[in-house]
């Protein structure tokens, strides 16, 4: 009898820390907030091109989620669930993949201007430096996200355009 309550309560806790643990990575995939203007022209600039980039990665993203291909049956699906030709799969994939190659190329320009942005919080009043150091360190969250999601995105568009290629 006890070995039973023990294994009922092993399974109730193991139940718990799972749903605690996929509730802890759903915290961690929250949308980042734009911050407001810190009043400083270079870190606003950064923030905005960030943040920007951002946005248009969630795009990128959910658009290539809209299309399903299943290799092993050989279907490419819709978001409805209905069946996608072939080419227009293809087309709208390769659409999505000069997006996330556009994004992978303004990288290197937005990490430039984190380095102006980061001289001109050195530079800044003090009564700004607040404001401008905590949206510096968003502006830094939104493109690390970007860099991240980016090749994800390169990857995933890639093998789907080489899976659909394959199908007969």
């Amino acid at each position: 009898m006890k070995t039973k309550v023990t294994q009922s309560i092993l399974l109730c806790l193991m139940a718990i820390m799972s749903f605690s643990n996929v509730l802890l990575a759903q915290e961690s995939k929250e949308k980042l907030e734009k911050p407001k203007s810190s009043g400083v022209a270079e870190v606003d600039a950064f923030v905005n091109k960030s943040f920007d980039a951002y946005d248009e990665s969630f795009k990128i993203t959910d658009a290539a989620n809209l299309i399903k291909v299943d290799k092993e049956t050989n279907t490419i699906k819709a978001a409805d669930g209905t069946d996608l030709a072939k080419d227009k799969a293809l087309f709208q994939f390769g659409e999505l993949l000069v997006r996330a190659k556009k994004q992978n190329d303004n990288i290197q320009a937005i990490q430039d201007m984190q380095k102006s942005a980061t001289e001109s919080v050195k530079k800044c009043p003090i009564t700004k430096k607040p404001a401008a150091t905590k949206n510096l360190s968003k502006g830094g969250e939104a493109l690390n996200e970007v860099v991240g999601e980016t090749k994800k995105q390169i990857e995933l568009i890639d093998k789907q355009i080489t899976d659909i290629k394959a199908m007969p």
